[in-house]
């Protein structure tokens, strides 16, 4: 396909390393990528993304691309990229982010490339060490969300995502309490004192092993940051709910979290339950 027509919006440049190509060649090598994908066999297809390499052909970035990457991801990358390194976390890490750019279609995220492999669960204690530090970063905007403002990506969701964004923690409530009142459910959610007592607390709602690396010197590489978002406390909760049925990964991961009591987490259920059966966010 030609992408000269394209229009490239940029989202992040962190003075990129000198032999990182510009947009418009990246997006000429991701097409080739995917040309390359789609002829692959099944069991050939790789990781979301792959390596960008110099003409020598070593690595020298990392690539991630696709109609689902969208600048709150980019800026979440980047702000907890900047947030680890401010307080020097040791063994833990995230990639920094050299450039990101839309172009109406697709989304781009260029990386700082590093070599690794997923953890697993004997890996649990110091990737328990990255959550906790991601879990205690909290927001004062009031706003329910990635940043900058976007829909949220969370397992409460049908498909994992929001139809809309909330402009307060209120419109989210009333949202989840009209869903609960269409399920003539009687439980209602009250996020006021959770909110007030922990404030949004940064959500990563997919824990499992193939979002963290173990890197050759053996820290901890947070990698994906697709479901970031800042939730009220009994969001993450349930997050750990929901993944600790899919991988025990998380089981041990949040065995090792110092969190608070999380109050509305059974009333989140039920509203889910009631999405269920209509398959979309009513």
């Amino acid at each position: 396909m030609d992408t000269s027509s394209l229009t490239i919006t940029p989202w992040i440049k962190n003075s990129p390393p000198s032999n990182i190509p510009p947009p418009e060649d990246i997006m000429k090598i991701c097409r080739e990528h995917d040309e390359e994908l789609f002829n692959a066999p099944w069991t050939d297809f790789p990781m979301i993304g792959f390596p960008l390499k110099s003409k020598t052909g070593s690595e020298i970035a990392w690539v991630k691309h696709g109609r689902d990457i969208r600048l709150p991801e980019a800026v979440m990358q980047h702000c907890i990229f900047k947030k680890f390194k401010t307080l020097g976390i040791s063994k833990v890490r995230a990639p920094a982010v050299y450039l990101a750019f839309g172009d109406g279609r697709y989304g781009y995220i260029v990386m700082e490339f590093i070599r690794g492999v997923s953890c697993k669960r004997s890996d649990a204690d110091l990737v328990a060490t990255a959550v906790q530090a991601i879990i205690e970063i909290t927001t004062d905007s009031g706003v329910p969300g990635p940043l900058p403002k976007g829909p949220i990506r969370h397992p409460f969701f049908i498909e994992w995502k929001a139809s809309r964004c909330y402009d307060s923690v209120k419109d989210l409530q009333d949202y989840i309490n009209r869903v609960l009142a269409i399920g003539r459910r009687t439980s209602r959610v009250d996020f006021t004192d959770e909110v007030a007592a922990h404030g949004l607390r940064l959500c990563p709602a997919d824990i499992h092993p193939g979002n963290f690396l173990k890197d050759e010197s053996g820290d901890v590489v947070v990698i994906d940051f697709g479901c970031f978002s800042f939730l009220p406390l009994s969001f993450l909760e349930y997050a750990f709910q929901y993944c600790i049925q899919q991988y025990p990964f998380a089981e041990s991961v949040r065995k090792r979290l110092q969190l608070p009591k999380a109050t509305q987490v059974y009333q989140l259920s039920i509203a889910h339950q009631v999405l269920v059966p209509f398959n979309k966010n009513i």
